[in-house]
């Protein structure tokens, strides 16, 4: 089978990661976080690797925080709802984004009246900046969220120069990196994001089942999701700091063991720097 679909997911993975998932399923597959026992200590120990693997590959070491979730869409979705919103709040997507960001935002639309907007695009179906920064003077962004590439049509968006619009008027910004994290090479400080969304089967060659987000130090967002998670467990309210407050449940560390390896694997292939037009990079590191 010649495979073509990596939009959707890699496929196949590298044979390292096949080998740490069996192995790791085999001999360590406990509960991190859950026990003081040495098994549990290491897939512990194996977690925080990966978030340190995971903050060098984006640069973000003392900039951000790694959440770790069981997919991309789950991780759009606490970030999404944990903005702090108001009725007719103004979120602003681009008409290139995924349904993980759209149908998050649209429920919201109905439940909290909040309002949104599509980003106006050129002749060229490039994001028209123009009109852009005249939209955002009508109606101040709350949330602006785009996608870091098209897995349709290949076009890195602008999103760093319109960030640095939508900070003018206090808005949360959001990149949504599914199908650039590990192809593409993101710099944290320079995207201008609040928070980076993440999969790891995609670009990453991880399996599926782990993926996550990096949230800006200072930056907060309210738990959508609540449950257990090893800490304070006589106390019913979530911690109430990051990542803690966003992670509850059983973390998949057979998964996580998986992206452990292909992070590992992955200075094999280096995620590209790639030369784009004016204004149409995140990268802009040719």
């Amino acid at each position: 089978m010649i495979y073509l679909d990596n939009g959707a997911t890699t496929f196949p993975k590298p044979e390292c990661v096949y080998e740490a998932v069996d192995r790791f399923g085999r001999t360590q597959a406990v509960n991190a976080g859950r026990g003081a026992y040495k098994a549990a200590r290491d897939a512990s120990v194996m977690i925080q690797d990966v978030k340190k693997r995971l903050l060098s590959l984006c640069d973000a070491r003392e900039q951000a925080e790694v959440v770790l979730t069981p997919s991309v869409t789950i991780a759009l979705n606490q970030i999404i709802n944990g903005v702090n919103w108001r009725e007719g709040d103004g979120a602003y997507v681009s008409p290139y984004e995924h349904n993980a960001v759209l149908r998050p935002l649209h429920r919201l639309c109905c439940t909290r009246g909040i309002q949104l907007i599509e980003l106006p695009l050129a002749a060229d179906l490039s994001i028209d900046m123009t009109a852009t920064a005249a939209l955002f003077a009508r109606k101040p962004p709350v949330l602006v969220s785009m996608s870091a590439v098209s897995n349709v049509t290949g076009y890195i968006l602008p999103t760093a120069p319109i960030f640095r619009m939508a900070k003018k008027y206090g808005a949360f910004t959001l990149l949504d990196a599914a199908q650039a994290m590990g192809l593409l090479k993101i710099r944290f400080a320079e995207t201008g994001a609040d928070a980076i969304a993440f999969a790891g089967h995609k670009t990453l060659y991880a399996p599926f089942g782990i993926a996550g987000f990096f949230i800006r130090n200072g930056v907060d967002l309210d738990p959508f999701i609540a449950g257990g998670n090893g800490i304070h467990s006589l106390c019913l309210d979530m911690p109430s700091y990051m990542p803690q407050k966003m992670e509850c449940a059983s973390m998949d560390t057979v998964a996580i063991a998986g992206l452990q390896a292909a992070l590992q694997w992955l200075p094999a292939v280096r995620p590209r720097e790639v030369e784009a037009a004016p204004g149409c990079s995140i990268c802009c590191h040719g």
